[in-house]
């Protein structure tokens, strides 16, 4: 059976807003509640966060008051939705009235055939983890534990590379990779906020990854930026990095070509 939901979402989306998948969720609940949580200052230099002409995810006003902290902020809850009848065609989940886009489309056909494999399982993944690896360790990942609870963890990444295969070995992710499917149920979260039932979540990984091994105190790491990902290049970060070293004791690390270890 041919489907024509692509189409009919373009046309949609010229008049009014799409849908997403979770309003239109068969049953929805509260898998963790809101909790209030201190945000302490980071460190920075005096007159430093003065100098900021830009921000790349939120308002310079926002990015700084967080940096300066000093305040409470309430994370809110965790979410679960249960789904009926949803394509997976193309990175893009399509529902009766809503849709919901993983990863970027390779074809922009404006009907596609109906799936033929039919399961039930529980998605983790988002947009910004597949656009992101840090967003994928620290957000998507952690949303794994919770799709693991109500069905079979699934994800439409088919290949790995990088880091990924190390830390879903280290870390006891076994996903069911799926490209083109149709669930009869489909389970997906909301999992955005920092409650401390993520927070929990996240420190039962890092218990996972340093193996129980209280990491030895040090000077410092520094992180090299370089040239990958998302282009923000640091003009003198190899100066910075040889004077830290050098006079502060800290560890440079290349993510590009260090381990896992």
């Amino acid at each position: 059976m041919i489907s024509f939901r692509p189409l009919l979402f373009t046309l949609a989306r010229v008049y009014t807003e799409l849908l997403d998948l979770e309003s239109v969720a068969m049953e929805r609940w509260t898998i963790a509640p809101a909790t209030k949580h201190y945000i302490v200052a980071a460190k920075y230099l005096p007159g430093q966060l003065d100098r900021v002409r830009g921000s790349e995810f939120a308002s310079i006003e926002d990015t700084t008051r967080v940096l300066r902290g000093q305040f409470e902020t309430i994370e809110g809850e965790t979410f679960g939705y249960r789904l009926k009848s949803v394509d997976l065609v193309d990175g893009v989940l399509y529902a009766r009235h809503a849709v919901r886009h993983l990863r970027p489309r390779h074809h922009h056909w404006p009907a596609y055939m109906a799936p033929p494999e039919v399961a039930s399982g529980a998605l983790y993944e988002s947009w910004v983890g597949n656009r992101w690896f840090g967003s994928w360790l620290s957000d998507d990942c952690l949303t794994y534990r919770l799709a693991e609870q109500f069905g079979v963890p699934m994800t439409t990444t088919l290949e790995t590379r990088g880091h990924v295969p190390d830390y879903e070995a280290r870390l006891q992710m076994r996903p069911l990779r799926v490209a083109r499917t149709h669930f009869d149920e489909l389970f997906l979260f909301g999992d955005g906020s920092h409650n401390d039932h993520k927070r929990g979540r996240g420190q039962q990984y890092r218990e996972l990854l340093i193996s129980g091994e209280a990491p030895e105190r040090h000077p410092g790491v520094f992180l090299l930026r370089g040239e990958t990902g998302a282009r923000r290049i640091l003009t003198n970060e190899r100066a910075i990095a040889e004077m830290l070293a050098s006079k502060r004791g800290f560890r440079i690390l290349d993510p590009s070509t260090a381990s896992l270890d």
